[in-house]
């Protein structure tokens, strides 16, 4: 599940915790995705942050079929086991592991692979299958300030897979759970951006007995997620507290 989907569900916990320790107070943008429809295929164009929704929403739904798959793995914690049938380890870099990737695996060890380490690692993976219409393709690294996707941070990550309705309901369940009920389906095109405002460090009890970056590290933010969804043109929004 995504991690703004388990916020709104009042799901939060370290892992949640951890994605915003980079914010002190004030406004901040956050990822933002577009969808768009065509006949029986569901196309995705995302920015850094939603690029792990797009590659789970994607193989949870797709056949089992060989695989070409090349990009980068990364996190704070070595998952050189796991990483087992993608013939690679992780390799430490400062405080970041890193797995370089160029394999071919079936798409069901991407979903086993997925279920172990997703939300603990950052897989940025461009997944090219030997068979059927589906697609995944984004960065190997992660984006960089003045970087082209800046401009249109959804640059960073698209794909495709097949479904009808019955996918578009999911997907709105999964992606905006606060809007279902509110949005028409089927739709052609929707968008949804994310802004975060946070108004509050939320110190440790034990502040004084702990260094300035166990501080930043162990404080909570409390704000506020701003949610703009737009559907065929029409307009949604919902602000929703939080402290994580």
């Amino acid at each position: 599940m995504h991690f703004l989907t388990r916020i709104i569900n009042n799901q939060i916990d370290d892992e949640i915790h951890r994605r915003f320790v980079k914010f002190s107070t004030g406004e901040f943008e956050g990822p933002k995705i577009e969808v768009n429809v065509k006949k029986k295929t569901v196309g995705f164009k995302a920015s850094f942050d939603y690029q792990d929704f797009v590659m789970e929403f994607i193989i949870k739904r797709v056949p089992n079929v060989d695989c070409s798959v090349k990009g980068n793995i990364f996190s704070s914690q070595d998952f050189s086991s796991e990483l087992g049938n993608l013939g690679t380890k992780m390799k430490k870099s400062g405080a970041t592991y890193k797995a370089a990737v160029n394999t071919i695996v079936s798409s069901e060890k991407l979903r086993e692979l997925y279920a172990s380490i997703g939300g603990k690692a950052t897989p940025l993976l461009s997944i090219k299958p030997s068979s059927g219409s589906w697609k995944l393709a984004m960065k190997a690294n992660f984006p960089k300030p003045m970087a082209a996707e800046a401009k249109d941070p959804t640059n960073f990550c698209n794909g495709a897979v097949e479904g009808g309705e019955d996918i578009l309901q999911d997907l709105i369940g999964e992606l905006a759970p606060e809007f279902k009920g509110e949005i028409p389906l089927p739709f052609k095109s929707l968008s949804l951006a994310n802004a975060y405002r946070i108004d509050e460090l939320v110190f440790p009890e034990n502040k004084e007995k702990l260094s300035p970056k166990e501080v930043r590290m162990q404080s909570k933010r409390k704000g506020n997620l701003s949610r703009i969804l737009e559907v065929d043109g029409q307009k949604f929004k919902k602000e929703i507290a939080f402290i994580v």
